[in-house]
């Protein structure tokens, strides 16, 4: 089992005894903990890492998202713009009464909808404050406190499917003449408060996506 120091951090752990070593790979091998400290450098499981050990361990504790406002986790969570937010009504918003008639009620896009880990609800921007198709749109999180972020979730909010290439043209499924997609976000970048900074291209599909990262320790995203 992964041991971790007080902040999160994997760390070694020498075993109280002595482990048996092949000496096929090192020669003699030591029958002390004495004898092993020795060795300056050394990997008791003869193990060749071709990923980070650090980022194994986070990847295998992506499933707590830190970005979930129910885990007390974040500080606040702010977007660049709310196409219509009813949260004081619980996210139901009441269409205004026209000529006497008025339509049913209807969930908003609020901007916390992204990160309730519900699929039926979803945020949405404001068209009037962004460019076109809402590129450049920004969602800041501030967290409680030093996080590592190892993983991502991200699920397109359901829209029209249209013909690549074309003027938008509307369709269903691809055929001979259409190469059907989905339209949304192509690419989202992620900051984080040391500095650094990663991209995520996003597959054209409206099912729930995963991307593993980097592990970085940040306080906000």
């Amino acid at each position: 089992d992964t041991v971790y120091s007080p902040r999160g951090h994997p760390v070694s752990v020498m075993p109280v005894a002595a482990a048996a070593i092949s000496s096929q790979v090192f020669g003699p091998a030591p029958e002390t903990l004495k004898d092993v400290l020795s060795i300056p450098y050394i990997d008791m499981q003869v193990t060749e890492w071709l990923i980070n050990p650090f980022d194994i361990a986070e990847r295998g504790k992506a499933d707590t998202n830190v970005a979930s406002p129910k885990l007390g986790r974040t500080k606040s969570i702010t977007c660049s713009s709310t196409l219509q937010d009813c949260s004081d009504t619980g996210n139901i918003c009441t269409p205004p009464e026209v000529e006497g008639s008025q339509g049913p009620d209807y969930p908003d896009s609020a901007c916390l909808n992204a990160f309730d880990s519900n699929s039926s609800t979803s945020w949405a921007v404001d068209p009037a404050q962004v460019p076109a198709g809402g590129a450049g749109s920004t969602v800041v999180i501030d967290l409680v406190e030093e996080s590592t972020v190892s993983a991502m979730r991200y699920q397109q909010r359901p829209g029209p499917m249209y013909c690549e290439g074309s003027e938008g043209y509307a369709c269903q499924a691809s055929n001979e003449t259409c190469n059907c997609i989905i339209g949304g976000d192509k690419v989202i970048s992620l900051a984080f408060s040391d500095g650094s900074e990663q991209r995520v291209t996003l597959q054209p599909t409206y099912d729930l996506q995963y991307f593993e990262m980097t592990p970085v320790i940040t306080t906000n995203i």
